[in-house]
């Protein structure tokens, strides 16, 4: 399920005779192209883990999660009685969302973290949106109270999937860039790989049988507007992978929600800015009165962030 460019797509030569391949396995073999693109959309890339993610490891604990694509890694850091949940994205890892464990940690929540189905260092050869919404449902089935999620890029749509059908009820949400449009996640791989329109409509349609699921019934703004839980969307005006306007629509449409606008940051960096994790962080606190006023006394600087569009409706 790539909103980025797929695995072997490593070099502009390389991702041009791909793309000429796939459209012309299009055009000559539509039911083969089809086969081969949904493959292609469910396998995501296992990108080596940077430093500062190892870095952010320090004070963990290792935690296996029984799920139904098998056992999760998770990580889990602070001991307190309340848990925040760290949901990476397409091709991620729990550690991407490593700046937020500190300063949870020392509001006195439990942060958890893990690999998705087919990510990191959890089994797996395919990835899709369902299973990832399996696997947020697994873990939030084994740590206990879930007071708070943090969800990034498609780790949000899963997520809001599972807070939807599988029981997840935690009592703040903060989404990054997430998706609101999964008919142009498909024009987008499409575009990015090759495959025709009638070849993506038909992988489409294969995925929905193969896990059971209903693009249009799962369409994040339908399931969004049926939530009451608090959420911030947090997304960057210069996104490349998801536009803003999505961000934006799901703000809309989920009834008590913030939408956090930054510019500068892109699709990643938008995990690691100071004035992001604070904004988030502050936003699952919010709900805490016990947890008292520190969190909410840190003065903003400017950065790279920049708060043009607020509007709460709590």
């Amino acid at each position: 399920m790539p909103l980025h460019h797929p695995a072997h797509e490593n070099s502009t030569n390389g991702r041009t005779l791909t793309r000429s391949a796939f459209a012309g396995l299009s055009r000559l073999a539509p039911p083969l192209a089809a086969r081969l693109a949904e493959r292609v959309f469910l396998t995501p890339q296992r990108p080596r883990r940077p430093v500062r993610e190892t870095a952010w490891l320090d004070g963990s604990s290792e935690l296996r999660v029984p799920s139904p694509d098998g056992m999760l890694a998770a990580r889990v850091w602070g001991a307190g009685p309340e848990a925040v949940l760290l949901v990476h994205g397409w091709s991620g890892r729990g550690t991407q969302l490593g700046a937020f464990v500190r300063p949870l940690v020392d509001a006195g929540f439990r942060v958890v973290a893990w690999d998705a189905p087919g990510h990191g260092e959890s089994p797996g050869g395919i990835s899709s949106m369902p299973q990832m919404a399996a696997a947020v449902a697994a873990v939030a089935g084994v740590v206990g109270e879930v007071h708070g999620l943090v969800a990034h890029s498609l780790g949000a749509a899963a997520s809001l999937l599972a807070l939807d059908r599988l029981q997840v009820e935690p009592v703040r949400v903060a989404f990054i860039a997430p998706p609101a449009d999964y008919h142009a996640i498909g024009e987008r791989f499409g575009a990015m790989t090759g495959f025709s329109a009638p070849v993506v409509s038909a992988m489409r349609r294969r995925i929905e049988q193969r896990f059971d699921f209903s693009w249009s019934a799962s369409a994040p703004l339908r399931l969004a507007a049926r939530q009451r839980t608090g959420l911030l969307v947090v997304h960057d005006t210069a996104d490349r992978h998801i536009p803003w306007s999505e961000g934006a629509a799901i703000a809309e449409a989920w009834p008590d929600a913030e939408l956090y606008s930054t510019t500068g940051l892109g699709h990643h960096r938008v995990l690691r800015d100071p004035e992001v994790v604070h904004r988030v962080v502050e936003h699952i606190t919010s709900c805490r009165p016990e947890s008292g006023p520190p969190l909410l006394q840190r003065v903003a600087t400017p950065s790279r962030s920049e708060k043009h569009v607020g509007e709460g409706r709590a």
